[in-house]
């Protein structure tokens, strides 16, 4: 990649991913998301829609730590991305979720949530997330146009995820996934331990029976090119070895700053692209200055979610915004329910 080329970085990012909130009522030992920060109040969040929309945001997933540990200023968020049209879903360990809570989400305009699910826990934090998140999966169903679950995956459950797949797409559920980082040294991680990856030829051999179900209409959320890069990539994808190619998507932190990355935040750039303030103290293109020299030190990473966006950006806006969205995922998942897929 060449980084002194400016193209693919001029571009407006098409998805902010809001990190709300790092409260967290679980320890997961992969995670080093949950510590005592400073965070945006509930009307500050309420006006950062506008922000992401003058931006050009199309997409702004939420998640955390946990989002539903600060549950004021999740409802003002969604209540205010709603009236903009700007999509959102929630990603959540569920154990906060109820009715009530459920349902004062869908009237603030939440159509989408993730539910965090480990095929095989690897201690008491995962096993009481997965088992608390299936437990849930009807009401979720009943309420959600869109619901997913998202697996951490490691070289233990890589083989599995086909048999997940399927199970799922028959109760009308996508299925995400990502593999488990380990902490490489940058600043601001939201990793701990070391990377749990399959083999090179497990890569292979289970990417390639994934593409075979994408294009048998399972519900998977990753794009078949997504599925390809790894089936065509794996060493790359191994290594977590691969770079953002442009500034393609953003990461609001909880203390309101917009950083290149959740999974890179060095401290030089704590405060210096305040979302609240985007338009007044900063503009894109410094932004983009500043995240170009930064990627460069980058150790790169197999973050699916991030390749995805840049793949997604390459598409075309209109088409982007059908895939990344959720609004292909909530046609298709009618269709899954009606028997129709």
């Amino acid at each position: 990649m060449n980084l002194d080329n400016l193209d693919g970085w001029i571009n407006k990012p098409t998805k902010c991913e809001v990190l709300i909130t790092r409260k967290c009522n679980l320890r997961c030992s992969g995670c080093a998301m949950a510590k005592d920060t400073e965070e945006l109040s509930a009307s500050q969040w309420a006006e950062v829609p506008t922000k992401l929309h003058q931006l050009g945001i199309s997409f702004a997933p939420i998640y955390g730590a946990e989002p539903l540990m600060v549950f004021e200023s999740l409802v003002r968020l969604v209540e205010e991305c709603y009236k903009l049209d700007i999509p959102t879903s929630i990603i959540t360990n569920g154990i906060l979720l109820d009715e009530r809570r459920a349902q004062i989400l869908r009237q603030s305009g939440l159509r989408s949530i993730t539910l965090s699910v480990d095929m095989l826990p690897m201690g008491t934090s995962e096993t009481i997330k997965s088992n608390t998140a299936l437990d849930k999966l009807d009401m979720c169903l009943r309420i959600f146009d869109d619901v997913e679950i998202i697996h951490t995956i490691t070289y233990r459950d890589w083989e599995l995820l086909p048999s997940s797949i399927a199970k799922m797409s028959k109760l009308g559920v996508w299925v995400h996934f990502d593999f488990l980082h380990g902490d490489r040294g940058q600043q601001g991680t939201k990793c701990r331990g070391s990377a749990m990856m399959p083999s090179v030829s497990s890569l292979v051999s289970v990417g390639a029976e994934l593409i075979k179900m994408k294009r048998l209409g399972y519900l998977i959320h990753p794009s078949l090119d997504v599925l390809e890069y790894i089936v065509g990539n794996p060493d790359e994808i191994f290594n977590q070895s691969w770079k953002c190619r442009g500034a393609s998507f953003v990461t609001l932190n909880c203390s309101g700053d917009i950083y290149f990355c959740d999974d890179n935040q060095p401290d030089e750039l704590s405060g210096r692209f305040p979302i609240l303030e985007y338009g007044t103290k900063w503009k894109w293109d410094e932004f983009v200055g500043v995240a170009r020299e930064q990627v460069k030190n980058c150790p790169g990473c197999c973050w699916l979610t991030h390749l995805a966006s840049d793949l997604w950006q390459e598409k075309g806006d209109e088409q982007w915004k059908n895939e990344m969205t959720h609004r292909i995922a909530r046609k298709i998942t009618k269709k899954t329910k009606e028997g129709k897929l």
